[in-house]
């Protein structure tokens, strides 16, 4: 092998864990979807790098050199609206690096201070393309290197037919990279069926929010969507590998909760949802994570409903009243795996979307 080449190795789900370059290395420590450490020999040398991170943002890096004669160097990063690194600070706020970027991300190289860039992704050196754990992308050409890819065979993996910029395999984020992320290298999707991975970010940016207008993105509003979409939904479980009743429809029936939730919010509607309380336990289980995926995607795409207020459980009880002769949609059936409330454990439940009026 040329002495010159990188290998890359990855580990059993895919990710990226080592990266040998000529006389060099480096190993990823990784929990939660995020580098926290690096372990890397420059020249024969060990270093450990180590990863500050608050509410997913990457804060700062602690440096320890050389371990027979240690000394820790810490450096902050300074990001934009997409995650970008734009600052590096030291200690005392003194400006270590600054980096600029042409909109889809073309400009610095990574450096011996940092090589986490455009959005928050790793750049290599020896090509310039950014890791983004799915694919690779190209800043100088704005496109991934090889086409997106889903697990299960789809014609378009994670297609949008209403948007034409979505069945473009290479494309990054839709073509919008100043206002959008992709987190993991799919396009507009996550690693698996409820992750909504490109988004829309927290800035002041506007959204589409249904019926042809945009809206301000209301990012306290959307988090309280997804706490009553998790209440209402975080004891269901699917029931089948595929179509109804499995993980990809259980995840459509939240997002089509979540715009009921907020057609209730614009119309000023009060009660008949659950509550927005949820506790700090129940934030971290993969329910409650799929719920606020589920509202993001909701807040960040066209309605799918067509404008309801309205939605109920069907576990076997009487329909409600005002339900009767009304056109639905049904998502479903899963599995209540929770006890306690109205829906029995163990109950099969389907969630009905009540068409608006002007539908019926």
């Amino acid at each position: 092998m040329n002495s010159g080449a990188t290998t890359y190795t990855y580990d059993a789900a895919g990710n990226r864990a080592r990266k040998d370059s000529g006389g060099s290395w480096m190993e990823y420590v990784r929990f939660g979807g995020s580098i926290l450490a690096e372990n890397h020999a420059n020249s024969g040398n060990g270093q450990w790098t180590d990863y500050i991170f608050a509410g997913g943002t990457r804060l700062a890096e602690a440096t320890t050199g050389n371990p027979t004669s240690p000394s820790t160097t810490t450096t902050y990063y300074g990001g934009d609206q997409i995650g970008s690194a734009r600052i590096l600070t030291n200690g005392s706020g003194g400006t270590v690096e600054s980096y600029e970027y042409y909109p889809f991300g073309q400009g610095p190289a990574p450096d011996s201070t940092n090589h986490y860039l455009f959005s928050g992704k790793e750049r290599d050196s020896e090509s310039g393309n950014d890791y983004f754990g799915a694919r690779y992308y190209a800043a100088t050409s704005g496109r991934f290197l090889s086409p997106d890819w889903s697990a299960k065979a789809e014609p378009v993996p994670y297609s949008k037919l209403d948007d034409p910029q979505s069945l473009n395999l290479y494309a990054y984020v839709r073509n919008n990279p100043v206002g959008s992320i992709d987190a993991d290298g799919h396009n507009c999707q996550g690693s698996n069926a409820s992750t909504i991975a490109c988004k829309l970010d927290n800035g002041p940016h506007n959204v589409y929010h249904g019926e042809g207008q945009l809206q301000p993105k209301d990012s306290a509003q959307q988090q309280n969507t997804g706490n009553v979409v998790y209440n209402e939904t975080g004891g269901l479980r699917p029931k089948a590998k595929d179509g109804s009743g499995s993980s990809q429809n259980l995840h459509d029936s939240r997002v089509a909760v979540a715009d009921v939730i907020d057609n209730r919010n614009k119309a000023g509607a009060k009660g008949g949802v659950a509550s927005d309380a949820v506790s700090a336990k129940e934030r971290n289980n993969p329910q409650y994570k799929d719920s606020q995926a589920a509202a993001s995607e909701a807040a960040n795409s066209p309605d799918r409903t067509g404008g309801s207020t309205h939605f109920y459980l069907d576990y076997g009880q009487p329909k409600p009243s005002w339900a009767n002769g009304k056109a639905t949609t049904s998502y479903g059936p899963f599995v209540n795996a929770a006890g306690g409330g109205d829906v029995p454990k163990g109950a099969d439940v389907r969630i009905i979307i009540v068409h608006p009026e002007d539908q019926q």
